[in-house]
């Protein structure tokens, strides 16, 4: 019941009434809050986009990750991160392909450890081709240690029969 009141509460002028709706609507995991608090990420004031991400992943609910994508392109750092990570708990084919993206060649290391992390969370094995090719590449060409954690755990969390064998290759090596 409160749902309909709170997502209404998301126009409101006064900021804290904002933010008291997105934190509520994300504790109340409710789907149907979950799309205008994904158009919240495109809000004008930093604070309310960063929230908004949050209460999405909260969420989970595939229907949200147009505007998550659209705020990989944020020019805060922090608010690009915060909609890869929760890309991984929407889901759908935009977040995958974005992710995907993102993991071979985000625009930081930092970027490219969520990614494989998001990939993982989502546990689309659509994702296992470019999983098995990061964790090659970042053991062959000696990358980053946490990326091949990130990308191993991923692979794991995939529970793809095809993802053992990548991993018995990587240890023989």
């Amino acid at each position: 019941r409160a749902c309909p009141v709170l997502v209404d509460a998301l126009l409101s002028e006064d900021r804290s009434q904002r933010q008291v709706a997105i934190r509520m609507l994300g504790e109340l995991r409710s789907g149907n809050a979950a799309l205008p608090l994904a158009r919240m990420v495109d809000d004008s004031q930093e604070p309310m986009r960063m929230q908004a991400a949050v209460a999405v992943a909260k969420i989970g609910d595939e229907r949200a990750q147009k505007p998550l994508v659209r705020a990989l392109k944020d020019e805060n750092p922090a608010i690009a991160e915060l909609s890869i990570w929760a890309l991984g708990t929407v889901g759908g084919k935009d977040a995958l392909k974005e992710l995907v993206k993102i993991l071979r060649g985000g625009q930081n290391s930092r970027q490219q450890l969520l990614s494989a992390l998001s990939l993982g969370r989502m546990g689309n094995k659509g994702a296992y081709e470019e999983l098995a090719s990061a964790l090659q590449a970042a053991r062959y060409h000696r990358y980053s240690d946490q990326l091949s954690a990130m990308v191993t755990w991923s692979l794991g969390a995939l529970q793809d029969e095809r993802a053992v064998k990548a991993l018995v290759d990587v240890l023989e090596r």
